[in-house]
């Protein structure tokens, strides 16, 4: 048994090649105007990857053994999985928006007063996996190289060689036959675990990796948005969900959602409660706003007064102590708030009024979801409970209603302002 690695063309659909992203960004000019940066590594004593395949037995890569080896692979070999292409990692993104920064941590002043280069000690060692692809006629072993962690870290030595192939130092996992989205998953495991302890990822690219992963926090927040046709960072587009986009809205972040089943926002609101966040979130944007994205808090605000007032009254024992609306009750106000808040006519001056969804993200730069609530709806949300329930007297401090409302302003320092707002 021989192994040997198919080099030259993608055996998979999610996998781009990192030396051809640099290329297609740096021309010849372009190499050859690059500042001058060392390359410290030295890797001779570790082998290279293509002496170690020749000595690998079928025992050594048997599933049982779950062995790895060190070696020296050439950038020219490796792969990466995009996340636009279905994948889980970011070398796209490493190509048109991570350089600065990669030039960044070439160009950090060493003691001496000289440029760091490219250092190994920082480098360390990078993951790659080998997946199965068959046979050739002589019966040798075929697989190909993904790397799964440090896209910076390759980059960075394609800089300091100005373009040129080199040697990076790896750790070599062998999948075992079988399907590929299991290889997927595996690999964005690995992955998404290296994503968590790096301040390097954002939201979205985190999450993307921990799904492709499979981790249950994040199936159960794609499969959330999914279901409320919720788009973030074009996954659900990629994932081929989106049929008619006119009933999707984009969400820029997923706080308070990405902590999956019982956490989060679905802890502390009830999940019934951010289903109806959402669906007003979304009636709101189509019908009144006209916006495309919003932000988690504006959920998050909804989803607070979802779980106040329809589940808390004005007293506690008397006939009153049901809760102060009903969910519909409730979604009426909010549709007739923005309404007015947002008239169809134009004014003097030849626009209209907006009042957006986004306002709930930021009020003053507070972000305390009490005080947010509070300023924005009242006294509005007191007249619409009077006017529907034909009564003169709205909410005192004493109900119930209003004291989870003051127990949930997380700043206290603010509830002053609240108390005087609420009063009103």
């Amino acid at each position: 048994m021989k192994i040997k690695l198919i080099t030259d063309t993608p055996q998979f659909d999610d996998l781009v090649k990192n030396m051809n992203l640099f290329h297609e960004k740096y021309d010849p000019t372009d190499l050859a105007n690059l500042p001058t940066w060392i390359d410290h590594s030295d890797y001779d004593n570790y082998p290279h990857i293509n002496y170690l395949l020749s000595t690998l037995t079928e025992d050594d890569i048997a599933p049982k053994t779950k062995k790895s080896w060190i070696a020296l692979c050439p950038i020219s070999y490796i792969r990466s999985s995009d996340e636009s292409k279905g994948g889980y990692d970011r070398p796209i993104w490493t190509s048109t928006h991570g350089d600065s920064k990669c030039r960044e941590s070439l160009n950090v002043k060493t003691e001496d007063g000289n440029l760091k280069g490219f250092n190994p000690e920082d480098a360390g060692t990078l993951t790659v996996y080998l997946r199965p692809c068959g046979s050739d006629s002589d019966g040798n072993r075929l697989y190909q190289l993904v790397k799964c962690i440090g896209n910076n870290r390759v980059w960075m030595k394609l800089l300091a060689n100005r373009g040129k192939d080199s040697e990076v130092k790896v750790e070599i996992f062998f999948h075992t036959e079988g399907e590929y989205s299991d290889w997927l998953k595996k690999e964005s495991d690995v992955h998404s675990t290296d994503a968590t302890a790096r301040s390097g990822q954002n939201e979205k690219q985190k999450f993307i990796s921990s799904y492709r992963a499979g981790r249950p926090d994040a199936v159960y927040c794609f499969d959330f948005l999914r279901r409320m046709k919720l788009e973030y960072g074009s996954i659900m587009d990629l994932e081929g969900h989106i049929d008619n986009p006119k009933d999707w809205l984009t969400i820029t972040s997923l706080q308070g959602i990405k902590e999956g089943d019982g956490n989060g926002y679905f802890n502390k609101y009830t999940e019934e409660c951010v289903i109806e966040a959402v669906k007003i979130t979304k009636q709101i944007a189509s019908e009144i706003t006209k916006e495309t994205t919003v932000g988690s808090g504006t959920i998050k605000c909804f989803s607070q007064l979802y779980r106040i007032f329809t589940l808390y009254g004005l007293e506690k024992d008397s006939k009153e102590k049901e809760p102060i609306f009903t969910k519909k009750e409730l979604s009426d106000f909010f549709i007739a708030f923005y309404e007015y808040k947002n008239p169809k006519s134009s004014n003097a001056f030849g626009s209209s009024a907006t009042f957006e969804l986004k306002n709930l993200s930021v009020s003053g730069g507070v972000k305390d979801t009490t005080y947010i609530n509070v300023m924005t709806f009242w006294p509005e949300i007191v007249g619409y409970y009077k006017n529907i329930n034909n009564k003169t007297n709205g909410f005192s401090f004493g109900s119930p209603a209003i004291i989870q409302l003051l127990d949930n302003c997380n700043d206290r320092f603010l509830l002053g302002p609240i108390k005087v707002k609420l009063a009103a």
